[in-house]
């Protein structure tokens, strides 16, 4: 037997499982305890790592259970001599790198929901039971009896952090962090048959089988286990037995009602979303029921041997990637809501949910007519969800996807969504989108500015010019007939011009030899008003009478016949521009609408079953 460090207390034989416990006068055997399976963990004894800047060797592990669930704790080793340990359970990581600290707490701190302060923490117990050794191997920190159960607290640390209670002797509190293998920077890891990671790239040892097969007792068939050793459970997709695993061995069925219940993405299929590929092992459809309706969703679960496991959830067609939360939100200071890594999110819904139907394997044991308490809290895209079972509260986080990334990341085609969903991001509050309407609104506004200033150009090509030259006086003189055409609007900007024009005094007028109609207009030292008239289409001569004059006067009078309305079409553009504006900000006030419509803020809430 070899203990491996100073600070081992027990080394479990690698041949016959024995538990050999040393003190400072002799070594004991405390009995056996069975084999760590390989297929457990991802991580293995001699595994090495960094936890902040300190290197680390995994040393030793023992896996502990109670009814329905399992978890390893892995003790692990610094250069520097110090111990720590790294949690595992149900595809999560903490580390827990500095020495416990014993704590003066009464018994009350024994159960769910129980809160506490140490120091400037606040703690909040999420589960507390007992639990028992049921496979060890290498060497660990403290005396490992088989057998023998030990009571724990799981704690979370309001505002960020994980933590454990031990009451083997007092209570000594162990404060950890979430992590990952990817940020331990892990090496020697075990590897996987079909598996492979971008960011873990050492592996020791031979590769862990990808899939088993179990027999299901309901109906014979076979069941294919993609998760051998971590999953729990696996229920038949065709009879809906539920076979109980215990470290990949059977260990019961419960028979289940007869279905044919297809997934929206078949078990088995893999893809990569954000990054990371995943692998559909489950699926089951939950439901709450709100004033005698039922509102149901699938949740697919993921799995990677190394990443742990995630859900794809899909409600009436739109589609979150949900993981576990290893750290417990702080309520925000309106009291209305949560807050997390930075993230304030507003309460939107409460009830009571239900399993429905179970399919495929899952790491935990789920069952046909499990039910939880659940609370959602959304910041779009963002969704925080609590469960609360009995035995313990949970928090998770989702991120909404647009149902064609998960489409194309499985190669399978899905259903339109409908509605609103509740973190559903608001197109019309994106970054970006108001200014994206403005500058359309400015383009709207310029197109008619633009439009005037074209229209007004392409009038004058029509235009025509009547000159009539050297009155003196009280002289008066007809010009040269010109013709008036009849266009679509009929309109003819008259402009008078003369020259010189101080001390000149005339009228101008317009004769219409066909029908008589006559448009006259004066002109005063320069001070001539332009005017427009609808002239009626013929034959013109423009009249002109001189009243004063102080040297001969050459006149001069240019129509423009059907002239562009700079007025009218920057009216036109600005009018548009606001409308655009308008129907944006409607829009968005009806996404908002249309989302709250279903929050307990606007429907009676509450589980009618």
């Amino acid at each position: 037997m070899v203990f491996a460090h100073g600070a081992a207390i027990t080394a479990i034989c690698g041949s016959c499982g024995s538990c050999v416990v040393r003190t400072d006068r002799d070594v004991a055997t405390l009995g056996k305890v069975s084999h760590f399976d390989r297929d457990l963990s991802p991580l293995q004894v001699d595994a090495t790592g960094v936890a902040g800047k300190r290197r680390f060797r995994v040393v030793g592990v023992v896996r502990l259970g109670r009814e329905r669930v399992r978890w390893n704790e892995w003790a692990i080793l610094f250069e520097d001599g110090d111990t720590g340990w790294i949690g595992e359970s149900n595809g999560q990581f903490w580390v827990f790198d500095e020495p416990g600290k014993p704590v003066a707490l009464g018994p009350d701190v024994q159960r769910r929901g129980a809160r506490f302060r140490e120091g400037s923490d606040h703690w909040v117990v999420v589960e507390a039971a007992e639990a028992e050794i049921v496979a060890a191997d290498g060497s660990l920190p403290y005396a490992v009896e088989p057998g023998k159960k030990r009571p724990y607290a799981d704690l979370r640390r309001v505002g960020g952090g994980v933590g454990t209670l031990d009451f083997e002797a007092e209570p000594t509190l162990f404060a950890g962090r979430v992590t990952s293998l990817v940020d331990l920077r892990l090496e020697g890891l075990r590897p996987f048959a079909g598996w492979s990671d971008p960011a873990l790239v050492h592996f020791r040892g031979p590769d862990v089988s990808a899939v088993r097969k179990v027999s299901c007792e309901g109906c014979g068939a076979s069941l294919p286990i993609r998760a051998p050793g971590l999953a729990a459970i696996t229920a038949c997709t065709y009879c809906g037995t539920a076979t109980t695993l215990v470290d990949g061995h059977e260990q019961g069925a419960e028979r289940g009602a007869k279905h044919q219940w297809e997934p929206p993405i078949a078990l088995g299929k893999r893809g990569k979303l954000r990054g990371r590929e995943w692998q559909v092992i489950g699926a089951m459809v939950r439901s709450v029921t709100v004033d005698y309706i039922r509102y149901p969703w699938v949740e697919l679960f993921l799995f990677n041997p190394w990443r742990g496991g995630a859900w794809l959830v899909c409600a009436n067609g739109h589609w979150s990637l949900v993981e576990l939360l290893g750290e417990l939100p702080s309520s925000t200071s309106a009291g209305v809501g949560v807050s997390h890594d930075g993230v304030d999110y507003r309460r939107f819904q409460g009830g009571a949910a239900t399993v429905d139907a179970v399919a495929g394997e899952f790491t935990w044991e789920v069952h046909r007519g499990d039910r939880a308490s659940t609370v959602d809290y959304i910041a779009p895209p963002l969704m925080l969800s609590s469960e609360t079972t009995p035995d313990e509260t949970t928090w998770s986080r989702g991120e909404y996807l647009p149902h064609e990334e998960v489409s194309r990341a499985f190669g399978v085609a899905l259903p339109l969504p409908s509605g609103v969903a509740p973190h559903q991001p608001n197109p019309y509050a994106a970054p970006g989108a108001l200014p994206q309407v403005a500058m359309a609104a400015g383009s709207l506004a310029a197109v008619g500015v633009a439009g005037s200033v074209v229209a007004d150009m392409l009038a004058a090509s029509e235009a025509t010019s009547v000159k009539v030259e050297a009155l003196s006086k009280g002289d008066n003189a007809v010009s040269e007939p010109f013709t008036v055409v009849d266009s679509w609007r009929r309109r003819t900007e008259v402009h008078i011009t003369a020259s010189p024009s101080s001390g000149t005094g005339l009228t101008v007028s317009l004769v219409n030899q066909g029908d008589g109609n006559v448009y006259e207009q004066s002109y005063t030292s320069g001070r001539g008003d332009d005017v427009t008239w609808r002239l009626s289409p013929g034959d013109y001569v423009a009249r002109v009478e001189v009243h004063e004059a102080t040297a001969p006067v050459d006149v001069q009078v240019n129509l423009v016949r059907d002239p562009g309305d700079a007025g009218n079409l920057t009216c036109v553009g600005l009018f548009a521009a606001i409308g655009l504006v308008a129907l944006f900000l409607g829009a968005r006030g009806n996404f908002e609408t249309q989302r709250w419509a279903e929050s307990d803020g606007a429907t009676s809430s509450g589980d009618d079953d």
